[in-house]
């Protein structure tokens, strides 16, 4: 999660309020020609002990937005879901049309909303698309955010000189995908045909090598501590 500071001096109007809010939704998206869907409840651990409030945010929510931009004439919907949608399916690369194994709530609801847009799409004539995020770093990401992914906490930890914690061997592979690269998929997605995409690299990194070229590039003293494997990890995370 980012911090509002991060777009001052960009001309952009913040309204606060909740998805599940259905009045506030239509009221934000009318006369809007598109929309980047991109709220969830998204740290995985938390999906697990809050079923009920991520099928509400990420599934009601996502109903809502559709809704919504069912109710405008020519408002297009990009979702984010995510590449957790393939789950710990060892086949690669991984490829839009594969079958989905979704392990957590986030996972499953992440994909619910990939069958919403579909059904809007043939139903209503909806435009929509899906980007499946893989692992997504760049600047100012927060590290002491809730959702701080292994990119930002690793750098942070390295800079300070403190113990980078990995759970698991480390072997786990990702691909990450710079956040730019990231936007102009969004950009194309709003401007292309109502498909499903990954949005990745196409190059995959252990976890541990990741911690190591970290420590190296920074000239940590950093040690690495190894911790047990928490539950509903993905093994393998990358497209290729």
């Amino acid at each position: 999660m980012g911090f509002e500071y991060n777009l001052k001096g960009l001309i952009v109007e913040f309204v606060k309020g909740d998805i599940r809010d259905e009045n506030l939704v239509n009221e934000v998206i009318s006369g809007a020609s598109g929309v980047f869907h991109l709220v969830a409840l998204v740290r995985v651990p938390e999906s697990l002990l809050k079923i009920r409030e991520c099928i509400e945010i990420n599934t009601i929510g996502t109903i809502n937005i559709l809704e919504a931009a069912k109710n405008n004439s020519n408002c297009k919907v990009i979702l984010s879901p995510s590449a957790a949608n393939y789950g710990n399916n060892p086949v690669l690369p991984k490829v839009e049309t594969m079958f989905a194994e979704p392990m957590t709530p986030y996972a499953i609801t992440k994909l619910d909303g990939e069958y919403y847009l579909k059904m809007y799409l043939d139903q209503y004539q909806v435009q929509t698309a899906s980007l499946r995020y893989f692992n997504v770093f760049g600047p100012r990401q927060n590290p002491e955010s809730a959702y701080a992914t292994a990119v930002p906490i690793f750098i942070n930890n390295a800079l300070k000189n403190v113990p980078i914690t990995i759970y698991g061997d480390g072997l786990q592979t990702r691909d990450f995908i710079y956040v730019k690269d990231v936007v102009k998929a969004n950009i194309l997605a709003s401007q292309k045909a109502n498909k499903t995409y990954n949005v990745v690299l196409g190059y995959s990194t252990s976890v541990l090598e990741l911690a190591q070229k970290i420590i190296k590039i920074t000239y940590s003293k950093s040690g690495i501590r190894f911790l047990e494997e928490r539950a509903a990890t993905l093994n393998i995370l990358r497209q290729s």
